[in-house]
């Protein structure tokens, strides 16, 4: 069963100036199937009030949860770091020895254990499994329930939300707590799909970020404006970024492959047989969707710091 609000509105501001901004919706599902298929395929909306992108219906809080508590968390695992934990990591290694630094969403514990010799480092992980790697990686599990006893209330150097905010049904909790964390000149990190670069604009409710069911929500520049001026924050960084590693042959045969699939799938008959005689075609048309547009610099480091508040 999915969440339908017969009067979609904003997750973040409540406003019900929402406005639907592509009306070619995909009904893909996530690869694992470990959520439920989309009873109809959603839309993507604009919240004209703060500009925060919003997917309609949603999944429920419920059957998130169950998802985050079973999903095998191996699967979004890298031996090494990806681009922008790299790029944020050599932002977290610049604060002063013994900083304490907050990851909520940690998983495993894969950017803060390179940190833990350095900073005291903190977690929030839904997921037993991954809680107890990463615990066993050095870093201190707490919920975020925890975070709004007495003891976390400007504690932290730097709070951080990595692949974590789309996944958000109520992103304005998880925010305040995380401000609420931040000691005064501390730094919130948050590292997401951003819906103003290239792609993400020219493919909109088709794009690879958009398609996986747990995303729900999605950040950009007008969205974070809106939170530095609603919060005491400036963006101190803004970095444009690839999730995945890539070089010029594995963007090349990225662009060939969705070629491929795509004139394997075209009306004319034509196209179609003569696509078929290109390498890798038998292959493609068992493909049950377009290999997705995921090597372009759709991401986004967005760094806030945390000013004084005048008495």
């Amino acid at each position: 069963m999915y969440l339908v609000i017969e009067e979609p509105h904003c997750p973040w501001c409540k406003s019900e100036s929402v406005v639907e901004i592509d009306m070619k919706s995909s009904q893909r599902t996530t690869v694992d199937g470990h959520l439920r298929r989309w009873n109809a395929a959603p839309k993507l909306l604009r919240c004209q009030n703060c500009g925060l992108w919003i997917k309609h219906p949603r999944p429920t809080a419920a059957e998130l949860q169950e998802y985050y508590s079973n999903v095998d968390f191996s699967k979004w695992e890298n031996p090494g770091l990806y681009p922008n934990e790299r790029k944020l990591l050599s932002i977290l290694q610049k604060l002063p020895k013994d900083s304490e630094i907050l990851d909520i969403g940690c998983s495993t514990g894969r950017l803060l254990s390179r940190l833990t010799n350095s900073f005291e480092c903190f977690g929030v992980e839904p997921n037993a499994l991954s809680a107890t790697t990463a615990s066993a990686n050095g870093i201190s599990i707490v919920s975020q329930e925890d975070l709004t006893a007495p003891e976390f209330h400007e504690r932290f150097a730097a709070v951080l939300l990595i692949d974590v905010f789309e996944h958000l049904l109520d992103p304005r909790s998880v925010i305040e707590s995380a401000i609420s964390c931040l000691r005064q000149d501390g730094l919130l990190a948050i590292c997401t799909g951003d819906t103003g670069t290239q792609k993400f604009r020219q493919e909109k409710a088709r794009f690879w970020y958009v398609v996986n069911e747990e995303h729900v929500i999605f950040f950009n520049r007008q969205f974070a404006n809106h939170i530095a001026t609603e919060f005491p924050l400036t963006i101190s960084e803004w970095s444009n970024i690839s999730h995945y590693d890539s070089n010029s042959i594995s963007r090349s045969l990225l662009m060939y492959k969705r070629w491929l699939y795509r004139t394997l799938q075209h009306k004319s008959t034509f196209l179609r047989l003569a696509a078929s005689l290109f390498p890798g075609a038998r292959k493609a048309r068992r493909w049950a969707h377009c290999p997705p547009n995921n090597l372009s610099a759709d991401h986004v480091i967005s760094v806030f710091r945390k000013q004084a508040q005048s008495r």
